[in-house]
């Protein structure tokens, strides 16, 4: 096993797996990654690798939210003049008492999500890490 939240020894293994059965409980009408794993887990003999296959789901899901996070601030810091901009259509869109949700007309901060994404991504996908060799408006 490796060496990740649910996969190494002691404490991280027992709370994953803690966590796992919880989910497996909730939801009886509901499919999920977890309670498969149970259904399956005496076909191929699993138990401890329940702890070590959710755990790591976990980790690297929190670990990319973070990473994402730390880049917006390092963009806002970067380019402060960017950031009124994105207030204020958010200002102007969704306004003060409600969070913002996909069906609001945000193209400006639709454009810096992307920008952040492709800035500093915290995956690399599709092969070599690549430029532009001019700038592209």
């Amino acid at each position: 096993m490796g060496t990740g939240l649910g996969g190494g020894k002691g404490r991280g293994r027992s709370f994953c797996y803690a966590l796992a059965e919880e989910v497996a409980r909730k939801n009886e009408n509901e499919t999920c990654y977890t309670k498969k794993l149970f259904s399956e887990a005496p076909k191929y003999n699993l138990n401890k690798e329940i702890a070590s296959l959710t755990g790591n789901l976990f980790g690297a899901g929190s670990d990319t939210s973070s990473s994402t996070l730390i880049t917006f601030v390092l963009a806002c810091c970067a380019f402060p003049d960017v950031l009124p901009r994105a207030w204020e259509e958010l200002d102007r869109v969704v306004g003060l008492y409600r969070s913002p949700n996909l069906d609001d007309d945000l193209p400006y901060i639709r454009a810096f999500v992307k920008e952040v994404f492709r800035w500093r991504s915290v995956a690399i996908i599709g092969g070599q890490p690549h430029a532009p060799i001019q700038d592209d408006y």
